[in-house]
């Protein structure tokens, strides 16, 4: 069972900022990401075990099908894991727009994360991001405390 509370800790334990809704970064608080490197990441608060869409709502970047099998999404879920997905970025506003508009259908470079579309509760998701330079130790310690956590080496929307 994931529990609001800690997970909103987690978040800001983890040095995190904006915890912002995908529909309200859609509809334009991505302005509010800073143009600056570092981490982004996406946490799903829900008691409720996920429901999967058979077909993605995310764009088809250069006319590839974003849809993951039912078995595939199934297979990547991590029972009681807030933390859905996580990147480094060099420009986070930048990658976060990426990742607003693959969510909305448009064909974007923005592949990783792409299970996240099939969610059908993926409008409630928070993202949140931060600043930090270089971006690869922060990204290295935050995926050991979860692989050290949940015994699995990525989040569910992570690709390999």
């Amino acid at each position: 069972m994931i529990d609001d509370r800690r997970v909103r800790r987690e978040i800001l334990d983890a040095g995190m900022r904006g915890l912002f809704t995908v529909p309200q970064l859609v509809d334009g608080q991505v302005t509010t990401a800073p143009e600056a490197p570092g981490l982004y990441a996406v946490w799903r608060i829900a008691e409720t075990l996920p429901r999967f869409a058979r077909t993605s709502t995310a764009g088809r970047h250069q006319g590839r099908d974003p849809t993951l099998s039912q078995e595939d999404l199934l297979a990547r879920w991590v029972p009681d894991a807030a933390l859905l997905y996580v990147a480094k970025t060099a420009n986070i506003r930048t990658r976060i727009r990426l990742l607003m508009d693959f969510a909305v259908g448009k064909p974007v470079a923005h592949w990783d994360g792409r299970a996240l579309w099939q969610l059908s509760d993926a409008d409630d998701l928070l993202v949140a991001w931060r600043t930090v330079d270089p971006p690869n130790p922060a990204l290295a310690d935050l995926l050991a405390r979860f692989e050290a956590t949940h015994n699995r080496p990525r989040p569910f929307a992570n690709e390999k």
